[in-house]
């Protein structure tokens, strides 16, 4: 594409925070730069990586001047995140996970298009195969209450073409190691006044098995719960109509902690605790159409009888993937 039409186009800052991804890293940057969209800022930020990351980025460097590569001690995925957002000069900003990659090489000239056609804020992708590239506009009321609701409006950060003037009001928070990316995507939720929603597959994401996720219970696991906490309080002061709902999720996470921990056969503390006093305390949200009597039953024997339901179950209770 000729220099002069490539200026014209608002620049786009892809954003990606690196850490021990060697192995995927140069596919990821390949897929970035096929993209049909060339009017690109490629931030790479490395984490203090300890295998050849960083090497890999200064190659990629040497060969394309839309690649910036910064590095940092190893912080954590929030600074690294938070970082990004400072670096970013372009006037709409996209994350992608280093491990990941585009499968289709015009998504981000897709959510430009249509961020630009429709004056959003935000575009996002479902990245399900259920549709054709169709885009729905939603207002702010309409997007929380579909965030609450079901799982159209997916919470990862790669999934949204965001204007950077936004992002960099916000802030992801260090303190929660797990469901970042859904508090960034409520905050995004509450700072807009439309977003664009298009039913799409464009992204590869990779399960990554040595994930906080995929592991034992943990501090850094346990710390979702403050996610919907804030959400909650949220909705108490600004969308009292909404509260019963954001409570619902705020318990499917507590289900989700309390599976987590019976399978990791962790011992009764302060942390299962609370687990189990919010969950009672939220009793009556347990009993939906979508759970069977036998899931139900499993949790309400883990709240009133821990010890005796992790000794009997944690060898046989299936992943249960409650947690948004």
């Amino acid at each position: 594409m000729p220099p002069e039409l490539i200026s014209c186009k608002p620049l786009v800052s892809v954003l990606v925070p690196i850490y021990n991804t060697a192995l995927y890293l140069q596919e990821c940057i390949d897929s970035i730069l096929r993209q049909s969209y060339k009017n690109l800022q490629i931030i790479l930020v490395d984490d203090g990586s300890t295998d050849d990351s960083y090497n890999i980025c200064k190659r990629y460097k040497n060969n394309d001047s839309r690649i910036e590569v910064h590095r940092i001690p190893h912080s954590g995925i929030a600074t690294v995140r938070n970082q990004l957002i400072k670096l970013a000069n372009g006037k709409y900003s996209i994350f992608i996970d280093s491990d990941d990659y585009y499968t289709e090489n015009h998504c981000i000239e897709k959510l430009v298009e249509y961020a630009e056609k429709n004056n959003l804020e935000v575009c996002l992708f479902t990245n399900r195969q259920d549709g054709n590239d169709d885009l729905k506009i939603l207002s702010r009321e309409q997007a929380i209450v579909t965030f609450l609701e079901d799982n159209c409006i997916p919470s990862s950060m790669w999934t949204k073409l965001v204007i950077s003037s936004i992002f960099s009001k916000l802030k992801f928070n260090s303190h929660i190691e797990c469901g970042e990316d859904v508090l960034m995507t409520w905050q995004l939720l509450n700072f807009i006044t439309h977003i664009g929603v298009i039913s799409a597959k464009f992204y590869n994401y990779r399960n990554n098995p040595s994930s906080i996720t995929s592991g034992p219970f943990s501090d850094a696991i346990y710390s979702m719960h403050l996610v919907w906490d804030r959400i909650v309080e949220d909705c108490v002061h600004q969308y009292p109509k909404l509260e019963r709902l954001a409570k619902q999720k705020l318990l499917q996470c507590y289900e989700g902690l309390l599976c987590s921990a019976i399978r990791s056969k962790t011992n009764l503390d302060h942390r299962i605790n609370n687990i189990r006093h919010n969950i009672h305390d939220n009793i009556d949200l347990l009993f939906t159409k979508d759970k069977s009597i036998k899931y139900i039953t499993f949790i309400l024997l883990s709240v009133y009888f821990y010890d005796i339901t992790r000794a009997m179950f944690s060898r046989h209770i299936r992943h249960i993937n409650t947690i948004r």
